[in-house]
């Protein structure tokens, strides 16, 4: 009994590792931002090509475009997740990038221990060279998170087509189209509470990150320090500016690369942090021309 029930898991599991290459993804969907901060990170370590150049950031870098940063960028940003996680798995992975772009907005929140562990133990690295089904693309799970997504967009589709409604505009986050009293109730909660209070310890967790970008730049790697702009009401909070003091005295820009994005107009946000889409567009093509003159000089 137990040698057929092997033998039957060992046959599906050759036929799906078969059939993997072929199934269409527009029918698979990550459950949730902790998903695919996983995914982000494997893709990084087992198909990122050496010498491409990589972006360390939370999910207010996750903005840019990548259509227009092209096939030479990799964007290493963590929804939720922390720098430290970026720059940890950057330092791991077997290939060294030609430009680390860090992000320093996000400072108060620590490195996923799990994420990295899971990422990096050798028996899991074995499985996933071996078949992208035991990465985080592969899970089945993903198939029916997509199809029952799917079936549920057609229900609610003819659903209103029988009533005789008609179907509700997807406008989706960041494109851009703001609910007012919603934007005034985030700006006030980041004005009063997130951004408040400076994170603990800035002075050890900027040293921290200058260990990490000190070592790349022994191996050849140009990086490159930004901060990702916000709304012109936040970005004089207390906790903005003490992480910006804090990374300008570990990082003064006689001995490192930073990029600065112009302070001659009021970013458009959908939530007071994240750039809409518009304005993301515009940073990523900002950042493009930034690096090119600072990878020249």
């Amino acid at each position: 009994m137990i040698k057929k029930t092997i033998l039957s898991a060992a046959i599906m599991l050759g036929a799906y590792h078969l059939a993997f290459p072929h199934l269409p993804r527009e029918y698979s969907q990550l459950d949730g931002p902790q998903r695919d901060n996983y995914f982000r990170a494997q893709q990084y370590v087992y198909e990122t090509p050496p010498g491409m150049s990589v972006i360390v950031g939370s999910s207010l870098s996750l903005r840019l475009n990548a259509a227009a940063l092209g096939p030479g960028y990799y964007k290493l940003c963590l929804g939720g997740g922390s720098i430290f996680t970026g720059l940890e798995i950057v330092r791991q992975a077997a290939h060294h990038p030609r430009v680390v772009l860090v992000e320093i907005n996000q400072l108060g929140w620590n490195k996923d221990e799990e994420l990295v562990h899971d990422l990096f133990a050798p028996w899991r690295t074995r499985l996933r060279a071996w078949s992208a089904i035991f990465q985080e693309e592969g899970r089945p799970a993903n198939f029916v998170n997509g199809i029952a997504q799917r079936m549920l967009v057609a229900t609610c589709h003819w659903g209103t087509k029988l009533m005789g409604q008609a179907p509700s505009p997807d406008i989706p986050p960041g494109s851009g189209v703001l609910n007012p009293v919603l934007f005034a109730r985030l700006l006030r909660m980041y004005h009063d509470e997130a951004l408040a209070t400076p994170p603990p310890d800035l002075t050890g967790r900027a040293n921290r990150i200058g260990e990490a970008i000190d070592a790349l730049g022994r191996d050849g790697t140009i990086c490159v320090l930004y901060e990702m702009p916000i709304d012109s009401s936040l970005s004089g909070r207390p906790s903005p500016v003490a992480v910006r003091n804090a990374m300008a005295l570990r990082f003064p820009k006689t001995k490192y690369h930073w990029l600065e994005f112009p302070q001659d107009h009021d970013y458009k946000t959908y939530d007071g942090l994240h750039a809409t889409q518009a304005e993301a567009d515009r940073l990523t093509s900002l950042l493009i021309e930034e690096i090119g003159h600072i990878s020249h000089r």
